[in-house]
């Protein structure tokens, strides 16, 4: 098994002999599932629906060096080879930082605004 990406704690692997169809192993904790390459599908295994979210964002981004690397596993060629992570853009909210009051922290996760009355979307 050959580790070919990782981001956000979910590890992408690869086995050097796999069986058909072209598929890719995610890891996020203690859950693992399977996901076909062509397809996108998760073949088996379990996974919650955000890691799972992101394995596909990530997968539909290298569908064709995922198979380039499925190709040189069963070729027995080469070892998969590295693919970049997933990368989350950051977008800018100052038009919103001009109409909020106060912010409240909730869970790492989420938060809650309080709107200035006087303040103007644009």
């Amino acid at each position: 098994m050959q580790r070919i990406s990782s981001f956000f704690g979910i590890v992408i692997t690869m086995y050097f002999d796999d069986h058909a169809p072209p598929h890719f192993h995610a890891t996020y904790g203690e859950e693992s599932a399977v996901f076909a390459i062509e397809t996108l599908e998760m073949l088996n295994g379990k996974m919650n629906r955000r890691a799972a979210a992101m394995v596909l964002e990530w997968a539909s981004a290298h569908r064709r060096e995922l198979g380039e690397d499925w190709d040189r596993c069963r070729q027995g060629l080469l070892a998969p080879g590295p693919i970049d992570p997933l990368h989350i853009v950051a977008r800018s909210y100052s038009w919103l930082e001009s109409s909020m009051s106060k912010s409240f922290a909730i869970s790492p996760w989420s938060f809650r605004l309080r709107m200035a009355r006087s303040g103007k979307l644009t």
